[in-house]
């Protein structure tokens, strides 16, 4: 909290942010706690993030404080009554609505989703290939990526979970299209 009030009450560079964001990260990892309130304010570091001025430093902050703090710690009131999610409606261009919208979301999604959305892309990148030709089955398996990357990319935890997906689901669609071949030329 201390290091976000210091690093943004003057004008912000970019050198300046990224240099802030890397000792915070630093600071998290070490076990520093997000969610602490100041004595006389009540203040978290969600506080501080949501005022900062610049919406995109806002917004980087933000979104690292709240992934790693959780939706609890958007409700938790300082002594004027204030939560952090209030902060982020009150400013002027909602810059923070999608990371509050993210975190409520956060929750609803099963963790497995993360896992399957890949293996649910290569299993429609094959089927639509090999039912519309490559041209229209490519444009369709763009969109179909879209839409499983929108339902599965909500959290870091989840891009991880992708990840994994991606790389189990792969290494099964190759063996199995192997194993399809060489069955198919062995009944030859």
């Amino acid at each position: 909290m201390f290091l976000l009030q210091q690093s943004f009450k003057q004008k912000s560079t970019r050198e300046g942010v990224k240099k802030t964001l890397d000792l915070m990260r630093a600071l998290i990892s070490f076990g520093c706690s997000v969610t602490a309130a100041a004595k006389g304010s009540g203040d978290t570091a969600l506080h501080v993030a949501a005022r900062i001025k610049s919406d995109s430093d806002a917004q980087v902050v933000f979104s690292e404080l709240a992934e790693v703090a959780g939706l609890a710690a958007l409700e938790f009131a300082n002594a004027a009554g204030e939560t952090p999610a209030s902060l982020a409606k009150q400013r002027p261009r909602r810059a923070l609505d999608p990371i509050l919208r993210r975190e409520k979301l956060k929750g609803r999604l099963p963790s497995a989703t993360g896992f399957f959305a890949p293996w649910c892309q290569i299993f429609s990148g094959a089927w639509l290939t090999a039912s519309f030709g490559w041209l229209m089955g490519c444009a369709l398996f763009a969109a179909s990526c879209t839409l499983f990357s929108g339902l599965s990319g909500i959290t870091k935890a989840a891009e991880r979970r992708v990840q994994h997906g991606f790389a189990v689901g792969s290494v099964f669609f190759i063996v199995a299209s192997g194993y399809f071949y060489l069955l198919d030329i062995v009944r030859t």
